[in-house]
């Protein structure tokens, strides 16, 4: 066999006659006859409308849609400031515990300053934690118009 045979194009003619098939052909088949039912003539197309959902007509119905996306944002919102408050209240009581156990800390270093300077220099116990109340008085005072 040559190469070019292979690459050659058969010819083949085509008969271009009308088969004559019956028009009024009816399949005779059992099995076409158990799905011989008709189809209802109702059709849930037929009462078809287009819908943009998109469209924020079409969002109000759809039973509350925008409502419940409104709703649902309001309440993250007041969870996110209740949060923020927590969050506030929180530092604001660790500040005032770490407050506290400095002023704790700063009495018991006045009671030990007070017991050393009555024994130095023999000063009146009364006298010296008058005068140191009135500076701490005051000292606290000057913090709190910070």
């Amino acid at each position: 066999m040559k190469m070019s045979q292979l690459h050659r194009v058969p010819r083949v003619e085509i008969d271009t006659k009308e088969s004559s098939a019956p028009t009024d052909y009816a399949p005779q088949h059992p099995v076409l006859d158990l799905h011989s039912t008709k189809m209802s003539q109702e059709d849930h197309l037929d009462t078809y409308t287009e819908v943009n959902p998109y469209k924020l007509e079409e969002m109000e119905d759809a039973e509350g849609l925008r409502s419940l996306v409104a709703s649902k944002f309001k309440k993250r919102a007041i969870k996110k400031k209740a949060k923020a408050k927590a969050k506030a209240a929180r530092k604001t009581a660790e500040a005032i515990n770490k407050l506290a156990v400095g002023v704790g800390k700063l009495k018991e270093k006045a009671k030990q300053l007070i017991k050393k300077a009555v024994k130095k220099y023999e000063i009146d116990e009364d006298s010296l934690k008058e005068k140191m109340s009135d500076h701490l008085n005051k000292f606290g005072k000057e913090l709190l118009d910070m």
